[in-house]
């Protein structure tokens, strides 16, 4: 089927252009999100590979599980369970794929699918919407919200390196204009 393998990161950045935060705050992507904290019934709690929150779209919530090999997907198609939070705590879910790696056939009727070569992202079968309740589960809400705070603290780090390294380049007149 498909010739170039494709990484996950790959496949996040072009997942992250289509869903990127803007100053709107109309959309932002979340990387490995966990469904519930830690570990829970003495497993691991399931993740989503990515999430998209629609921010100004009540409960708009899209889950991305992310697929770069055919055995990897065929091993989730062998364990329906394994998907089933994902489709619960978001209103579409969707593999996300390397072109022509999955049929459509193959995608189960709850679930889309998203191809992804280079920079393009094409949505092959438009996952259907489905209700979810997110003032049930304040687990999966406290867990965006620790995800969004990682990511805030990165950006405020890489912040506070630009700064810092721009007050080296200026002599000390020109730190005083900007006190």
């Amino acid at each position: 089927m498909t010739t170039k393998r494709m990484t996950s990161t790959e496949v996040y950045r072009a997942l992250e252009r289509r869903y990127h935060f803007t100053f709107t705050g109309e959309s932002v992507l979340l990387r490995e999100v966990r469904l519930a904290p830690g570990h829970q019934y003495g497993r691991k709690a399931k993740m989503l590979d990515a999430l998209a929150v629609r921010c100004w779209e009540k409960r708009h919530l899209i889950g991305f599980e992310i697929k770069i090999s055919r055995s990897d997907f065929l091993k989730e198609m062998r364990d329906p369970k394994k998907r089933e939070p994902g489709v619960d705590y978001t209103n579409r879910f969707y593999f996300v794929t390397p072109f022509d790696m999955v049929d459509v056939k193959e995608i189960p009727p709850e679930c889309g699918l998203i191809y992804v070569s280079n920079d393009t992202i094409r949505i092959k079968k438009n996952a259907p919407w489905t209700a979810c309740d997110m003032d049930s589960n304040i687990d999966f809400v406290a867990s965006i919200m620790r995800n969004l705070a990682r990511v805030n603290d990165g950006l405020e780090k890489d912040f506070n390196h630009l700064r810092e390294k721009e007050q080296k380049r200026l002599n000390p007149d020109q730190l005083e204009m900007f006190g």
